[in-house]
């Protein structure tokens, strides 16, 4: 009596589990590929796509307009649209879709120095908690992951701020603002085209070789992946960099990641292999290491490891007629689904546990995927 006691709460536990989600998990073994959540086509060209990473809300923009959705092709809010925004940029989420930020001018992005930026900050329900000028008037913007931090900076000249939530700045350094990553955990901000690590107080504590755009770095930046990029060979290069043991290893490859808590990292060979290997093994044997895994997978355009370590999602070209969305499972050892998308799909963003997906399947339209 006692056993089927448990075994009914075991079961009734798992059916409340499934309601709750909508009833839409499913066994990595079970999958046969993506289940659609929603679709949206906007009457305008989508210029910025954005997600949530722990809470999955997704954020997109056009030249006049914001849009917030969170799970359903009806947007939460808008914002813009009656206000004569002409250019609307740098749209970002915290990673609990508490804060999003963009910033907007009302004249067309035809010289730089004819812009004057203004930089929004709302709540997650639309509210607009303020609205400020830009402090370098027309230069680019980025926000941390959790919003607490701010960056401002120029594409074309070293020069770039670090501000708080209010726009306070906290220091200013001649760094040029082509691939900045904040760490996941937000203690550091990585500086690719230097290759420079400062602390959210400003110093700085690492070089990790300059000239490259950040792919991917792990919690508290203990591992950084990048790639060379000025020219069209040197974009063949990808760098695997461990902090703590103070090691570089140059990979021939066109793409990869780290896994967040760093014991994992992928890349796509010269050969059309994406491999997946422990950190350590790639670190210490470079490209004589011995994947966990690997699968045929040729010009990537985005690769992620989930932050549980159990899926791998990539977009990427196949062949030259065909493009692929896959998700791996990295427990198995194996592809759970590949879908077939247009060749010309290169925007995907995923929350860290890659459960869902959201991919810009033209300039007008996007699709949101439930993964697993």
């Amino acid at each position: 009596m006692r056993n089927r006691l448990i075994a009914a709460v075991v079961l009734f536990g798992a059916v409340l589990v499934a309601a709750k989600d909508g009833g839409v998990s499913r066994p990595l073994s079970a999958l046969s590929g993506p289940r659609e959540n929603w679709k949206k086509s906007f009457s305008a060209p989508v210029t910025g796509v954005a997600v949530a990473a722990v809470t999955g809300e997704v954020a997109a923009n056009t030249e006049s307009a914001v849009y917030f959705f969170r799970g359903d092709a009806d947007p939460v809010w808008t914002a813009g649209g009656d206000q004569d925004w002409k250019h609307v940029e740098g749209l970002a989420v915290s990673r609990d879709a508490s804060r999003v930020v963009f910033q907007t001018d009302i004249k067309p992005r035809a010289s730089t120095e004819a812009m004057n930026l203004t930089i929004h900050l709302l709540d997650r329900e639309g509210k607009e908690v303020w609205r400020k000028p830009n402090p370098g008037r027309y230069q680019s913007l980025m926000m941390s992951p959790t919003g607490k931090y701010l960056a401002v900076g120029e594409l074309l000249h070293p020069d770039t701020k670090l501000l708080d939530d209010n726009l306070n700045v906290l220091w200013e350094k001649p760094v040029q603002f082509w691939y900045l990553r904040f760490d996941p955990t937000e203690k550091y901000l990585l500086d690719g085209e230097g290759g420079k690590l400062y602390t959210m107080e400003g110093a700085q504590v690492w070089d990790f070789g300059p000239w490259a755009r950040v792919l991917s770095v792990s919690d508290e930046a203990e591992y950084v992946m990048t790639q060379y990029f000025r020219t069209v060979k040197a974009a063949q290069s990808i760098f695997l960099v461990g902090r703590r043991e103070m090691k570089k290893v140059e990979l021939k490859g066109t793409g990869g990641c780290v896994s967040p808590d760093g014991s994992l990292a992928a890349y796509v060979g010269l050969s059309g292999k994406l491999g997946v290997f422990n950190t350590a093994d790639l670190l210490a044997a470079g490209e004589d290491a011995k994947p966990l895994m690997s699968v045929t997978f040729k010009k990537p355009w985005m690769i992620q490891i989930g932050r549980d370590n159990r899926t791998l999602l990539a977009l990427g070209v196949e062949s030259d007629l065909r493009s692929v969305l896959m998700l791996l499972d990295l427990v198995e050892k194996r592809a759970a689904w590949r879908k077939e998308v247009d060749p010309s799909l290169r925007v995907a963003v995923a929350p860290e546990d890659n459960r869902e997906v959201t991919v810009q399947m033209d300039d007008r339209t996007l699709v949101n995927y439930r993964s697993w």
